[in-house]
């Protein structure tokens, strides 16, 4: 029953954040990381989404338990995509704002034209954010391989940008969206670590269906092995 609890919003919670400056003494900082932004979207009111995962009893055992349907992965791709649409403003690099705007200005500017470029070649696809090279990090909520397929796909990243949520899926299965912070300890023990500056986009998600982004700045130099990846 606890990952059901965890899963539908009848859990714990753990205080992981400081109003503190953390400062160390001699310039330094205890802090690991600043929060940049944060955003959550909720589509309850979207009926395939709210009913994609739920709790029901099994006809069969009698059981109460957790049910993911087929679709889940699509509904977590369209929840992560409206999220990160919402806090890209606040935590894309200039670059890819400019690019952004650019493409946007240019649809508008061609849709008034389309009846005179009919098949013309002008008429491209807009600009599609590149989370690849904006995010030093990605770590995707290891809701399982449907969930973390669908949303490499949607965000267009590396196998290499999936690796830690897909070695946090391997070794401890879904531990609903905590398992983001399984994800970000085992780039902080790997022998690159995690550098001062380096942005970080954490994406966990609920169910009926809910997404929640944070985007975390690192404050220093983060190279040290948790025990959790011993």
């Amino acid at each position: 029953m606890l990952l059901c609890n965890a899963i539908f919003r009848a859990g714990g919670a753990a205080c992981l954040l400081t109003t503190g400056d953390g400062g160390g003494g001699r310039g330094t900082t205890r802090n690991k990381y600043r929060l940049v932004a944060a955003e959550r979207t909720h589509l309850g009111r979207d009926d395939a989404a709210f009913r994609c995962m739920g709790q029901a009893f099994d006809p069969r055992s009698g059981s109460l338990g957790v049910f993911l349907r087929k679709n889940v992965g699509e509904v977590a791709a369209q929840a992560v995509r409206l999220n990160l649409e919402r806090l890209g403003p606040r935590a894309l690099p200039s670059s890819e704002l400019v690019k952004v705007a650019a493409s946007r200005a240019a649809a508008g500017a061609l849709a008034r034209l389309a009846p005179l470029l009919a098949g013309s070649s002008w008429l491209q696809k807009p600009y599609e954010t590149n989370f690849e090279r904006s995010f030093a990090q990605v770590f995707p909520h290891a809701g399982g391989p449907a969930v973390l397929d669908a949303m490499q796909r949607a965000l267009r990243l590396s196998d290499a940008k999936m690796r830690a949520s897909r070695a946090t899926w391997a070794r401890f299965g879904n531990l609903s969206s905590a398992s983001t912070l399984y994800a970000t300890a085992f780039a902080e023990s790997q022998p690159s670590g995690i550098r001062k500056g380096d942005r970080s986009l954490v994406i966990g998600l609920g169910g009926c269906f809910k997404a929640g982004t944070l985007v975390w700045e690192a404050e220093r130099d983060i190279q040290e092995v948790h025990e959790a990846w011993t």
